[in-house]
């Protein structure tokens, strides 16, 4: 690939918070960095995006952000084309806009709302953005541009003059970092203090906003949010109505999640579908009457998620104009929806989520590292090398790429494709996959796999109701914990408010769906709540992936919100698009390790030892907690050992919690021996007075279970496993042990850490005077 040759020949620099006197910025694009595909007007250039007119005709874009401390109305942008070459000249027939939604009836019924003389000026869009109180001017320029006699015209140099105060220029390569560096600027607008801490007068850093009637099935993810260091809460949209003002209950939620996000908060989870949290319905374009089909209305929670930007500047009750109002495209939350509204499946996805970051694949931790990507119908044949093939320039080399049944074949205009049929992908689903890209048609409940020629018939689709004569379902997914993450561009699979309002599983959405699935589906998914586009939303499947890998940090929030900014000028998308799931969920770029925490207690003290593949592993953040309340947290030292301070009383039930970067969390209940005082004569009647070994609990088990013993006196104490043809599998000696009541987790492997397989299993306690052996189930 040849150099980049733009640069900016106006610096702008930060010298002792002054701006800099200069108010243009020059680009310039050279000739022989100008890639044309093929005889097709499709050109690139290098560190620049694309906008698709036609599959025909597609123009690089280069969008920077001027830092300037003048408000959106005040500031003035010119351009002057200082030197332009002529390229080429575009038939008629190619000037015509020819992208396609992604969808499987009435495909047509949608149009860009583009005209052919946006590609006149340099300048094809311009919004303001803002983070924390710093705003920033996004000017996205066209290197190459048509003319009035539908010339193709290189502007080989690009003066941009700016009619306010300047500090700094940035291009999208260095923008996520800068605004993830912004120092909060918080507006403290409202002071109600509702729902901003916790009984215990701890500030949340995450808001999980739901009904009364829902609000019981988060109690676990509470609860494991607040033992993993994130401290959580659940808010009663009830309690926000009553205490919040708004001009609708919309805006009361967006009211309450100011004061939340300027007392710290930093994650949002609406617990529920469109009848649970209400959403706000945004338009990608400039009217002054409402559209008349409100299908082009985006149900978007992107209006939650931006807290400094006013949606509806003119009043006129339309939402999200792009200079009628000031909408913002940068937020300051991380929002994700459970687009569900039954405990059932509430209860499903906390359970798969908890078992993801915990024992992933119920052990199998391969699938992780594996990627799956459908591509059919126009998709799988544009650009050149297929969807497919753009996006997965995208992944790193330590991922491999499904793509040998797919991918629609031989291509996706056949009459008679070969690749397997829906119901024979679902079961290629089941075999578990990190990430899963659908590059398809698709309409509310799923999408299509293949098809006769282009959007004809006879076709397979995956749906996710029951189906038959060869479709794919999501209910016959293998409930085998190998969760995903799911990115889809088909039209309405994310349209969570298209469906019925019952809440009845005969008429779920598909993400619905994949959401609620149980031990199976998606731990999360951004999709589209109305329509992609055919040629261009894969432009920001790519960088989603790009980011996922890399500067997101494994975070999907994070990595869509950073897509929109590789491509602001795709409003309609950015509107349309939703992340369904915790927005706190960490993707598995990489395999992690196994996380192991041996627990010991004798006279009340516990203590705490964290490994990995039996080698100690110190800086591990272990959390004690009771009933929802932490008592301790600490961290492991160099030796892997953390010593608790507080007293554990036999009798009560302590969830154990422990994590560390790269590696599953650890959890397990934890019941421990009595308090042993020599000098309290009541304690010492409690001492056992015969050795005894109870039923492990829980039985069957799938990833860990709890062993107590009993021992009369002080005594040498090992536990052994077995498997079902006696051969020893693992064993602990914990040494010598004072008399007392004990507890021992064991997570089901063998001596190398790694998971056994499903059985039935023995375990025997061996002491100096005393042998018993119980017998176990383990289900994977």
């Amino acid at each position: 690939m040849r150099r980049w040759l733009t640069t900016l020949i106006a610096i702008f620099s930060i010298m002792g918070g002054l701006p800099a006197k200069a108010d243009i910025v020059e680009l310039v694009f050279s000739p022989d960095s100008l890639i044309q595909t093929g005889e097709n007007h499709n050109y690139t250039y290098p560190s620049t995006h694309a906008i698709t007119i036609n599959p025909e005709l597609s123009l690089p874009v280069k969008t920077i952000y001027l830092n300037s401390s003048a408000i959106h109305s005040d500031i003035v942008v010119t351009v002057e084309r200082v030197n332009q070459l002529q390229i080429g000249t575009v038939l008629k027939n190619r000037l015509k806009f020819g992208d396609l939604i992604t969808a499987l009836e009435n495909r047509q019924k949608q149009s860009l709302l583009h005209d052919i003389t946006d590609f006149e000026s340099p300048i094809y869009d311009r919004q303001m953005i803002s983070k924390d109180g710093h705003s920033l001017l996004a000017v996205s320029i066209l290197p190459v541009t048509i003319d009035k006699e539908n010339n193709l015209i290189l502007n080989t140099r690009i003066a941009i003059s700016i009619d306010a105060p300047l500090f700094e220029t940035y291009n999208g390569s260095n923008l996520h970092s800068v605004l993830d560096n912004y120092t909060v600027h918080h507006t403290n607008r409202f002071s109600n203090k509702v729902g901003l801490s916790d009984s215990t007068g701890i500030i949340p850093r995450y808001v999980i906003i739901t009904s009364s009637e829902l609000a019981p099935a988060f109690e676990e993810l509470v609860d494991f949010k607040n033992a993993t260091g994130i401290p959580t809460i659940i808010m009663l949209v009830d309690s926000i109505y009553a205490n919040y003002p708004g001009l609708d209950e919309i805006e009361q939620i967006r009211n309450y999640l100011i004061d939340f996000y300027n007392n710290g908060g930093e994650y949002v989870l609406l617990g529920g579908n469109d009848a649970v949290i209400p959403v706000r319905y945004l338009y990608y374009y400039n009217t002054s009457t409402p559209p008349s089909n409100p299908y082009n209305l985006m149900p978007s929670d992107l209006y939650y998620a931006d807290l400094d930007g006013d949606w509806d500047l003119d009043g006129d009750g339309i939402w999200g104009e792009p200079t009628h109002d000031a909408p913002d495209i940068v937020p300051e939350l991380m929002v994700g929806r459970l687009p569900v509204m039954t405990i059932s499946a509430i209860e499903n996805y906390v359970s798969k989520l908890i078992l993801y970051q915990t024992d992933p694949g119920h052990g199998d931790f391969d699938y992780l590292e594996r990627s799956l990507i459908f591509s059919s119908d126009q998709m799988r044949d544009y650009p050149a090398s297929g969807q497919h093939g753009y996006i997965a320039n995208e992944y790193p080399d330590n991922i491999y790429i499904d793509t040998s049944q797919t991918i629609e074949m031989p291509d996706g205009y056949d009459p008679s494709p070969t690749n397997p049929n829906g119901a024979a992908d679902i079961v290629k689903i089941s075999e578990g996959f990190g990430l899963i890209h659908i590059l398809a048609h698709g309409r509310r409940d799923g999408f299509r796999v293949k098809a006769s020629g282009y959007d004809s018939y006879p076709a397979s689709l995956i749906l996710s109701t029951p189906q038959t004569n060869g479709h794919g379902s999501l209910v016959d997914l293998e409930a085998n914990g190998k969760v995903s993450l799911y990115y889809s561009l088909s039209c309405q699979v994310g349209g969570y408010d298209l469906d019925s309002t019952n809440g009845l599983p005969d008429d779920w959405s598909f993400v619905e769906t994949a959401i609620a699935a149980e031990n199976a589906g998606a731990i999360g998914m951004v999709a589209y709540s109305r329509w992609g586009w055919v040629y261009s939303s894969y432009y920001l499947e790519a960088s989603f992936t790009k980011h996922l890998y890399g500067d997101a940090d494994g975070n999907p929030v994070k990595a869509m919100y950073y897509s929109w900014l590789d491509y602001p000028y795709y409003r309609d998308l950015i509107y349309g698009q939703n992340f369904f799931g915790d927005p706190t969920v960490g993707f598995y770029r990489t395999k992690p390790l196994k996380l192991e925490l041996d627990i010991s207690a004798t006279k009340g003290e516990a203590s705490f030892f964290a490994s990995i593949n039996n080698r100690p592993i110190p800086d591990v953040t272990v959390v004690i907690a009771m009933d929802g309340v932490i008592l301790e947290e600490g961290l492991t030292d160099e030796n892997g050992r953390f010593e608790s301070t507080i007293d554990l009383i036999y009798g009560n039930d302590y969830y154990l919690t422990a994590y560390k970067d790269s590696c599953t969390i650890f959890r397990t209940v934890y019941s421990p021996s009595i308090t042993l005082d020599n000098e309290d004569d009541e304690t010492e009647r409690q001492l056992p007075t015969e050795y005894g070994l109870e039923q492990n609990f829980p039985n069957p088990f799938n990833s860990a279970t709890t062993i107590r013993y009993r021992l009369p006196k002080t005594d040498d104490v090992t536990l052994e496993f077995f498997n079902i043809l006696g051969q020893l599998v693992n064993t602990h000696d914990f040494g010598k042990q004072p008399a007392g009541i004990y507890s021992y987790t064991w997570n089901g492997s063998d001596y190398n850490n790694q998971p056994l397989s499903s059985g039935i299993y023995f375990y025997r306690l061996r002491t100096g005077e005393f042998v018993e052996t119980k017998k176990m189930v383990l289900i994977k």
